[in-house]
């Protein structure tokens, strides 16, 4: 079943799998473009089904075809074509004549027209799924009669106008997708009647307004998306409420204010997604009681303070993005506790201290990113411990001191940006040895010394020394190279900028050195690219 956006699908294999608990396999819903329900019988609307259902045996009897179910009167009480007419309108689905349907699924098959309100006389639904169609139009106040109903799943079509505060009166239900459409306005409060949902995704739409405090009456809830809206004012408390919630997204809204210290009460939360608002103040501490959380993303808000030490009890964080904000002072050392971490994002933002040396514990590390701040001192040898370390972006800080010889053994390494620093020393003969390694950015440093011989051989590797006090006399004025390397042109004045002039060396370091002159003589094209 489709219950919830493809954009969190690895957080949902968990959801869903707790759904099948609750859901025999069959899925979806129904549509028909008229909006009044046609008088025919249950025989005569099987004609309009007939064309699009696969009838293998070319029996005579609807309740044989493929994808319809009856009861043992011979009623329809399921209809389930998923993806097998794509393409094709259906306008003359009589549903209406089906009173005893429990179960519609219609699903991926590019459907147009919008949903009829006559969809409110089938009282013994339970199962509607439109997902993945083209479906216009609002949704029917009518859909607010159907009292048995415990999914339904409308997402990724085009429907518009608002969501029916009816909905509210949908006792029974357990999902209600309604993500990746074209619905505005706010967010009905009835919906916090809804105690017996689990699933609640409104998220990809143009809704506004506040969130509403009502949604903390849903003790039952699981799993709530209402991100890449529209959706202003601050984050209710209430939801702290929630202590059943495993998945909580409001990412990509206009939220502001600060982040609610209740939500250090959802013990079982294991994504908390907040990033792309408008968020202040300072991290709240409590937030070190979510022992389950997985990710915690707050990039790219107004957040300021400092990062709270208590961050480091979350043992099961794996992903950790605190990047774009004003958050300064110290990195913790108790971050260096989260062992299990794969990523830890702390880029953009004021910090005017140190690289702890406890990063060398992070040994699942796969990403580290803390360019563009005031990091500062040396950087340390225990980073060289992260062997599956894949990028590495300590750029445009204020570090100095060598590159640590132990770099040389993080035989993950694909991305190490180390530019705009004041690093000095020679370029590690050993990076050249990295045989994973496709990006080296290094430059606007003092480094000195000649270009390492290991680099050549390596056309693949995108290489960035400019701005720094290198010799380079076996590329002697090749192709245009240029640069603050002895033995280069000076680089033109279009080619300065506020950004590094990038000198990404493909075949030519792929050439012996003494025969780089000859092939210069022989080929007039550039195998340098250059970038400002």
């Amino acid at each position: 079943m489709i219950c919830f956006s493809i954009s969190t699908r690895a957080v949902l294999w968990i959801v869903l799998a707790i759904a099948a608990s609750y859901f025999p396999a069959a899925t979806s819903t129904g549509l028909v473009n008229s909006t009044e329900c046609s008088s025919s019988s249950q025989d005569e609307a099987f004609l309009s089904i007939n064309p699009w259902t696969r009838n293998e045996k070319n029996s005579p009897k609807p309740c044989e075809w493929h994808g319809i179910t009856c009861n043992k009167e011979g009623w329809v009480t399921e209809i389930n074509q998923a993806g097998t007419f794509a393409g094709k309108e259906i306008d003359n689905l009589s549903l209406c004549a089906f009173p005893n349907l429990v179960r519609i699924d219609l699903h991926d098959m590019e459907l147009t027209g919008s949903i009829p309100t006559y969809i409110g006389t089938l009282s013994n639904l339970i199962y509607l799924n439109l997902s993945l169609n083209k479906i216009s139009g609002p949704l029917p106040i009518s859909l607010g009669r159907l009292t048995k109903l415990k999914v339904v799943d409308i997402s990724y079509n085009n429907l518009s106008s608002y969501i029916p505060a009816e909905l509210g009166g949908l006792g029974s239900l357990t999902c209600l997708n309604l993500s990746h459409n074209d619905l505005s306005g706010p967010i009905p409060s009835a919906l916090g009647d809804l105690s017996n949902l689990k699933y609640l995704d409104l998220g990809s739409n143009r809704l506004n307004d506040f969130i509403p405090t009502e949604l903390g009456n849903l003790m039952s809830l699981i799993a709530l998306n209402l991100s890449q809206n529209i959706l202003v004012g601050q984050m209710p408390s209430a939801l702290g409420l929630l202590s059943n919630l495993n998945f909580l997204d409001i990412s990509w809204n206009k939220i502001n204010g600060s982040i609610p210290v209740e939500l250090g009460e959802l013990k079982n939360l294991f994504v908390l997604n907040m990033r792309n608002n408008c968020l202040c103040c300072q991290v709240p501490p409590a937030l070190g009681r979510l022992t389950n959380l997985a990710t915690l993303e707050l990039s790219s808000n107004q957040i300021e303070g400092f990062i709270p030490p208590e961050l480091g009890e979350l043992n099961n964080l794996l992903i950790l993005d605190l990047s774009n904000n004003k958050i300064a002072n110290q990195i913790p050392l108790s971050l260096g506790n989260l062992t299990r971490l794969n990523s830890l994002y702390l880029s953009k933002n004021r910090f005017n201290c140190s690289i702890p040396p406890s990063f060398g514990q992070l040994s699942n590390l796969t990403e580290l990113d803390l360019s563009e701040n005031k990091v500062s001192g040396t950087i340390p040898p225990e980073l060289g411990r992260l062997f599956k370390l894949r990028i590495l972006d300590l750029s445009d800080n204020e570090l100095n001191g060598t590159i640590p010889q132990k770099f040389g053994g993080c035989s993950s390494l694909q991305t190490l940006d180390l530019s705009k620093n004041h690093l000095s020393g020679k370029i590690l003969d050993k990076l050249g040895q990295l045989t994973g390694l496709t990006q080296l950015y290094l430059s606007h440093n003092s480094l000195s010394g000649t270009v390492p011989r290991s680099f050549c051989g390596k056309y693949w590797l995108n290489l960035d020394l400019s701005s720094n006090k290198l010799e380079c006399r076996d590329f002697n004025n090749h192709l245009g190279l240029c640069g603050e390397t002895r033995g280069l042109l000076p680089c033109r004045k279009e080619h300065q900028s506020k950004f590094p002039v990038a000198i990404l060396i493909w075949r030519l370091l792929a050439m012996p050195f003494e025969s780089i002159s000859l092939w210069h003589l022989q080929n007039q094209q550039s195998s340098v690219i250059f970038q400002s």
